[in-house]
């Protein structure tokens, strides 16, 4: 596996990457990862399981948080990685699905002050650009119209974070959107997911959607746009309201939802179904039995010889 990111840079690319890569590990499979070093203070020491090779990178200007690896430790290391025999090179989306269970929406309210009853979305995305969640605070401006107590959850942290509390404000959304930056994912993630009425996501460049995936295990109904990555995990899945990347479309399907308590009770209830298609045991056994067919029929003309 070769990745342009990986822990500590927090996302869903780094997620997948160490959850397929522990469960082949696991099923005995031998894992290579090759990624940036983010410097000693910062390289990930958890990733026991596999190995890992971190080669020197330098920061991007325009986005600090990622690295790009230089193209001279890249050329360096590719003699001695093209001798080692590769069986496969993998491109995968899985989840824990394990992980993504429980979440206690009424504490998560109840501990920053908001109403057990009032209408809240929330999105969970690293705040960058391509995200768009300034489409999203749009559409949020048009539903307070109706919903004027509606709460926007925003969890995560990322370089447009100045930009989009501004527009928060420019919008006169001061009593409407509050940002949480970063959550652990084993606990105030999980009740934040749980606080939301609806889980909107709006982004046009995702490889994966995870999170639209752990929206599902825990239950939160979803309005999404269907591009890309995001396009493959909602294909045929009833926990979704799929909407076009329009604000009055958009905001017209989230209206649907959260005026219908009994829509949102079928998208929550469909959510755990459909997420289990994308489940690390699944997708890896699957992973697992196409490796080892694909095996079987590049050795068997060589069967019989020693």
């Amino acid at each position: 596996m070769l990745s342009d990111v990986y822990f500590p840079r927090v996302n869903g690319v780094s997620s997948s990457i160490r959850t397929c890569a522990c469960a082949l590990a696991a099923m005995g499979h031998r894992i290579t990862l090759i990624a940036p070093d983010y410097g000693p203070e910062h390289n990930d020491p958890h990733d026991h399981d596999f190995e890992v090779i971190r080669l020197p990178s330098r920061t991007i200007f325009f986005d600090p948080e990622d690295r790009l690896i230089k193209s001279a430790a890249l050329q360096a290391v590719l003699p001695a990685l093209g001798a080692r025999r590769w069986d496969v090179i993998h491109i995968h989306t899985g989840l824990a699905l394990g992980e993504f269970v429980g979440g206690d929406g009424g504490a998560f309210r109840a501990q920053h002050g908001i109403e057990a009853s009032r209408p809240t979305l929330v999105t969970v995305s690293r705040l960058a650009m391509e995200k768009k969640i300034d489409f999203l605070l749009h559409v949020v401006q048009r539903l307070v119209v109706e919903f004027p107590e509606l709460l926007f959850i925003i969890a995560g942290e990322g370089p447009d974070a100045g930009r989009l509390k501004k527009l928060s404000q420019t919008l006169g959304l001061k009593d409407n959107v509050r940002f949480f930056g970063n959550l652990d994912r084993r606990t105030t993630l999980l009740d934040c997911y749980k606080a939301g009425d609806v889980f909107v996501f709006a982004s046009p460049t995702e490889t994966q959607g995870l999170v639209l995936i752990e929206a599902m295990a825990l239950g939160v109904p979803i309005v999404s746009t269907a591009v890309m990555g995001t396009a493959t995990v909602l294909r045929d899945a009833s926990s979704a309201v799929i909407a076009a990347e329009d604000v009055s479309a958009f905001t017209s399907a989230v209206a649907q939802v959260l005026r219908d308590p009994l829509k949102r009770k079928a998208l929550a209830v469909a959510g755990p179904r459909d997420a289990q298609g994308w489940s690390v045991d699944v997708l890896m056994h699957k992973t697992g039995r196409c490796t080892h067919d694909w095996l079987q029929r590049v050795l068997r003309p060589y069967r019989g010889y020693r």
